[in-house]
């Protein structure tokens, strides 16, 4: 899982995602045919709502299937921070209910230029974390 975030968000992440990990509620992991992980997804209740993410997956329509495995069940507010870059993802999100409430823009001090990233980060832990 850690290699397959630190190719999804550019940089290593072990020390944030052992602490994700302990704090979900819900984590969804999908695997290949040769049961090769390929994506994941975490799911955190917080006083406000549940957060869906991070979510990384090959595709938009993978992290939606990681994103309806997490939401599934649940009463409560949902929130998903979407990458700024999926918009296939964010059509099937809002076909399935999600409204949009802001874009916030990604800015960073000391860093030129952000990570590479494969472009398989579909949604973030929060936009506190990225």
């Amino acid at each position: 899982m850690v290699k397959l975030d630190e190719a999804a968000f550019g940089d290593n992440r072990k020390l944030f995602l052992k602490s994700r990990i302990q704090q979900a509620e819900k984590a969804v992991v999908l695997q290949n045919e040769q049961n090769k992980m390929t994506g994941y997804g975490l799911a955190v209740r917080t006083p406000s709502n549940i957060v869906i993410g991070p979510v990384v997956a090959p595709n938009a329509e993978a992290a939606m299937l990681v994103i309806y495995e997490l939401a599934k069940n649940y009463k409560e507010k949902l929130r998903i921070d979407l990458s700024s870059h999926e918009e296939t993802l964010k059509k099937l999100v809002e076909n399935h209910g999600f409204q949009l409430q802001n874009e916030p823009p990604v800015m960073a001090y000391g860093v030129n230029p952000l990570p590479a990233r494969q472009g398989n980060l579909f949604a973030i832990a929060a936009q506190a974390f990225g």
